[in-house]
């Protein structure tokens, strides 16, 4: 019985693709794979693999070559807005190099063209090669995003929230090419530009939360617009030829930092958040969408709204993809079933929020 219903309920939530094959993935069975590493064996590059949210981290071989297949994997969501809210974790395991160990979930070229929505990374997320065009939306991070010393090129984060709160979140490589795009996300940390001076990184639509030091550190020729700061007046260290266009800063900060250049920037001015207390991280209660009279309305380029929730924006507090449909709850209409009867379940799905 366990195995129709987590088969229904993975089945319930495929999409239609004509290019790639659908996968069903769950570590609790009742899908056509149990384990990510089995996943990534049994699939071709181009395929959707649909995760079941279990709480259960999923797990790759933490070592060269890690994640080295092109797929979109598809998860519930870091905030889920369901009866059971179980979410898709991804993690490592070690054993590899006679059990040594990097502890760490890696990006490799083979996985180049990857797209991640919808999951939890609950270790650090480095890249072991140089990698491109990867792809991550409604996804959260609780450990550092580390490019080290490779190159970066192509990589998107969308509607992501990272949720470490040591000093650095994001990590670009030092002296690599690395054009990088954020936009429509949450920083609990600081972002470090490691001195590169031929990136091409962009911060757009974002809310930086650090109370702890400044949350921008080692930037060159980089862009941050759109964006809100809370919590500091000290915004940035080391950081010299970037632009700041149409940010505000709720604290009397200096916008741009000396060494920069930008226009149109607003600080000491409160965004006025539906639900938010000065001094706080993120957490998943708070609403970061704009009250009516919030002076970041129509204050962003091309007269978008500064912050994450800009009318373009997909961003929900949810962190739901709008992939699939979500399952919000489901019912078990028979109590009693005989051998090889029939199941009867009640599902009620829609879509994101």
């Amino acid at each position: 019985m366990k195995s129709k219903l987590a088969t229904l309920i993975l089945v319930s939530i495929l999409i239609v693709n004509a290019q790639a094959t659908v996968r069903t993935l769950s570590n609790i069975g009742g899908a056509q794979f149990g384990s990510m590493d089995a996943a990534i064996t049994g699939s071709n590059a181009g395929d959707t693999i649909m995760v079941k949210n279990t709480n259960i981290s999923y797990q790759i071989i933490d070592c060269d070559p890690a994640w080295n297949k092109a797929f979109c994997v598809i998860g519930i969501g870091f905030n889920p807005n369901v009866s059971v809210p179980k979410k898709v974790q991804m993690s490592y395991y070690e054993v590899c190099n006679s059990g040594a160990s990097n502890s760490k979930f890696g990006l490799s070229a083979g996985g180049n063209g990857s797209k991640f929505y919808g999951l939890e990374f609950i270790v650090e997320v480095v890249a072991a090669s140089n990698i491109s065009n990867y792809t991550f939306e409604d996804c959260i991070f609780y450990a550092p995003v580390n490019f080290g010393g490779f190159s970066a090129n192509g990589v998107t984060f969308k509607n992501c929230v990272f949720k470490g709160t040591g000093n650095d979140n994001l990590i670009i490589s030092p002296a690599q090419q690395a054009t990088i795009v954020i936009t429509n996300c949450i920083f609990n940390g600081a972002v470090n530009g490691n001195n590169n001076v031929v990136s091409n990184v962009i911060f757009d639509h974002s809310i930086f939360l650090s109370t702890i030091g400044n949350p921008i550190a080692n930037f060159q020729l980089t862009t941050f617009q759109n964006s809100i700061f809370m919590n500091t007046a000290s915004l940035s260290s080391n950081t010299f030829n970037c632009i700041f266009n149409n940010n505000i800063a709720q604290l009397a900060a200096t916008l741009p930092p000396s060494g920069n250049s930008g226009a149109a920037n607003s600080v000491n001015v409160d965004p006025l958040f539906v639900n938010y207390t000065l001094g706080n991280l993120y957490n998943p209660s708070f609403s970061f969408k704009l009250q009516a009279a919030s002076p970041a309305i129509g204050a962003g380029l091309g007269g978008s709204d500064i912050g994450i929730h800009n009318s373009n924006s997909t961003f929900n507090e949810a962190g739901e993809p709008v992939l699939a449909p979500i399952i919000r709850n489901m019912t078990v209409e028979n109590s009693n079933v005989l051998n090889n009867g029939n199941v009867n379940v009640k599902i009620r799905s829609t879509k994101a929020r």
